[in-house]
């Protein structure tokens, strides 16, 4: 059976969604995230957008409210491209009987645990620091060379998808692995060389 699918915000090429067109479903594209000064819509656009839609394609930027998930009438499901589900009421989306997907793909969380471990790398070598001065002309004296992450003690708030991957990209650093998460076994912090600890810590 065909259905209505409400495409928020797409974060790649409008054609990716080209196939469901094919498969005989309406796809109704909303404002693209790469436009120039795009905002996320209000709950008011949201509810007049929604009212005979049968899926919501949500970008991170939309807040799907109870209000509006009580617009649309048809609504079966609402799908985030991303981890995280806290822009969306799940507790009257299923009060409702609407299904909530997210998208915890290695892509997401293995990109995030790298992009971490760049800014890290870019604090202790003083990367923005040293950028400024080459701009303004200047040389790198001693004093900006930065610091090794080798020896040093990192911190980690969290071992889930993001953390772990992480952990496992630090195995090889000769760095000392802490971590705080009360949801984790301690064997599963050992496989990987962490010491659980608390957050204070």
């Amino acid at each position: 059976m065909p259905v209505k699918i409400l495409a928020t915000g797409p974060s790649g090429s409008a054609e990716d969604l080209d196939p469901l067109g094919q498969a005989g479903h309406e796809v109704v594209i909303g404002r693209p995230l790469d436009a120039p000064g795009r905002v996320a819509y209000t709950e008011g656009e949201l509810i007049a957008a929604v009212r005979d839609a049968h899926v919501i394609l949500a970008s991170h930027l939309e807040t799907i409210s109870a209000p509006v998930l009580e617009a649309a009438r048809d609504l079966r499901l609402v799908i985030v491209p991303f981890i995280g589900t806290d822009k969306i009421d799940v507790g009257a989306a299923s009060r409702l009987g609407v299904l909530v997907a997210n998208s915890p793909t290695p892509e997401n969380f293995i990109a995030v645990a790298e992009a971490t471990i760049g800014l890290m790398l870019m604090l202790q070598k003083r990367v923005k620091h040293n950028e400024a001065k080459l701009r303004r002309g200047e040389w790198a004296q001693r004093g900006d060379r930065g610091d090794f992450l080798f020896g040093k003690t990192v911190g980690l708030v969290g071992l889930g998808r993001v953390g772990t991957h992480v952990a496992r990209r630090l195995a090889n650093w000769d760095a000392r692995l802490l971590a705080s998460d009360p949801y984790v076994s301690p064997d599963h912090a050992r496989s990987l060389g962490v010491a659980l600890t608390d957050l204070v810590t």
